[in-house]
């Protein structure tokens, strides 16, 4: 009796235990999930800027050439992506 006692009893804290340790991981892999989720975040901005100077280059070279469907493709991009900086730009549509 006092044998099944002692077993129940290291079994319980053996549980607990793993319990700790599961949570701990689950705690620590939550904190790296918010860094990761920040630095992609902090990249994305990063690469805004030059990704709106590639594609208002890209709009200016359709423009020249007269390719007035890539032109507007572009344009639309600029709109639906960068709302702020397309009413900065003035552009006549």
């Amino acid at each position: 009796m006092i044998v099944l006692l002692i077993i129940s009893l290291v079994i319980s804290v053996a549980s607990l235990v793993a319990f700790f340790v599961v949570m701990k991981v689950l705690f620590d892999q939550r904190k790296q999930q918010f860094a990761i989720n920040k630095r992609c975040k902090e990249l994305d901005n990063n690469l805004k800027p030059i990704r709106l100077n590639f594609i208002v280059q890209s709009y200016n070279i359709c423009m020249k050439n007269e390719q007035y469907e890539c032109a507007g493709k572009l344009l639309s991009m600029i709109k639906e992506e960068f709302p702020e900086d397309y009413k900065k730009m003035g552009f006549n549509v």
